[in-house]
């Protein structure tokens, strides 16, 4: 029977910046014509060309306000709203990702409605992450990539109870509920300082068990 090792903790750790967009500019954005890979209830953006311009404007103000490089490249992925069957039922319980890019060097998610977020890494117990509507809400570095993130398909959330405030429980409007995430890779510029540091490029590129993944990993435990 397999054990879940001790959780991860986030909360204290993630950076947040409100976007000053809305949910029906985001939907006429999309609506639009642009290029993208349009898979399972996604679309995925590999390259700055065809992407929507207010997905164009959301990487704009995220490398602004969390300083990251133009030479970061941009992975950007929008999970659609869930799909519902004949009966009116969504036909999968959960949203769940599981990119696992050891190259992501900081990932951003933005959610256009509100929800909270199961994150974990392997076995380890989840944390709950809360995300509030357009805001961006950035990783610790070197690990977004690494981890899992599961949202529940329901129509009402549960925010879990904190210091001074009750457990509370509300409505999300999940048709409407877009989830965008923002993947910026390690660029050639950041490999060759830290092959610098670790003696060669191939190391460093290539290296899953980084040790600057490791210490980002202690650091959340």
């Amino acid at each position: 029977m397999s054990r879940q090792t001790r959780g991860i903790s986030l909360k204290d750790k993630v950076e947040t910046f409100h976007l000053s967009f809305t949910l029906d500019e985001f939907k006429k954005g999309m609506e639009g014509s642009h290029q993208g890979i349009h898979s399972n209830n996604k679309t995925l953006w590999l390259k700055d060309e065809g992407r929507p311009e207010m997905v164009h404007q959301m990487d704009l103000q995220i490398r602004k306000y969390f300083s990251l490089k133009d030479d970061n490249r941009s992975i950007i992925c929008c999970h659609h709203p869930p799909e519902k069957g004949g009966d009116g039922k969504f036909l999968e319980k959960t949203l769940k990702i599981k990119e696992n890019n050891p190259k992501v060097i900081s990932r951003v998610i933005v959610s256009t409605s509100h929800d909270i977020c199961d994150v974990s890494f392997g076995t380890s117990q989840p944390d709950t992450i809360e995300f509030k509507s357009w805001v961006a809400t950035k990783i610790p570095d070197m690990i977004g990539g690494m981890l899992s993130y599961t949202f529940k398909n329901e129509k009402n959330i549960t925010i879990p109870a904190r210091k001074g405030f009750r457990q509370i429980r509300k409505t999300k409007n999940i048709d409407d509920r877009y989830i965008i995430v923002f993947d910026y890779l390690v660029s050639e510029r950041e490999i060759e300082e830290l092959s610098n540091m670790f003696k060669t490029k191939e190391s460093v590129a290539n290296e899953v068990d980084d040790p600057k993944f490791a210490d980002a990993m202690r650091e959340l435990s």
